[in-house]
């Protein structure tokens, strides 16, 4: 879980694979779409669950760029709708979906929560 108040935060980030203290290259680095955002962490959307367990995510823009390390916490599957709602599939539903029915089922996508760790130095 996150720490400390959770607030939606829709912006797209980046973020990359982090092994080690090293900042990635600019080219390691791919865009996510951000779920909401809290003092201790953030979750954004995948398509597919990660494949590592640390990561660092960019904020702010150049030449004011801060880099945080995190740590995948839990993964959670969802399905994203044409509307931009996305909604939390099996018994974990958090986040119903109150789009008309448009008769498009959705995209199946991951939400990955993330715990920061600490200030990568650019």
């Amino acid at each position: 879980m996150l720490s400390g108040v959770r607030v939606p935060f829709t912006a797209t980030q980046q973020i990359a694979p982090l092994q080690g203290d090293t900042l990635p290259g600019k080219s390691e680095f791919f865009p996510v779409q951000c779920c909401d955002l809290a003092t201790g962490g953030i979750s954004f959307l995948m398509d597919s669950r990660p494949t590592f367990a640390q990561l660092v995510i960019e904020f702010g823009l150049s030449p004011n760029v801060t880099f945080l390390a995190a740590e995948v916490a839990h993964c959670c599957d969802v399905i994203v709708r044409p509307s931009g709602k996305w909604a939390r599939v099996g018994n974990r539903m958090k986040e119903p979906d109150t789009t008309p029915n448009d008769g498009l089922a959705g995209k199946p996508m991951v939400q990955v929560g993330c715990r920061f760790t600490r200030r990568i130095p650019s």
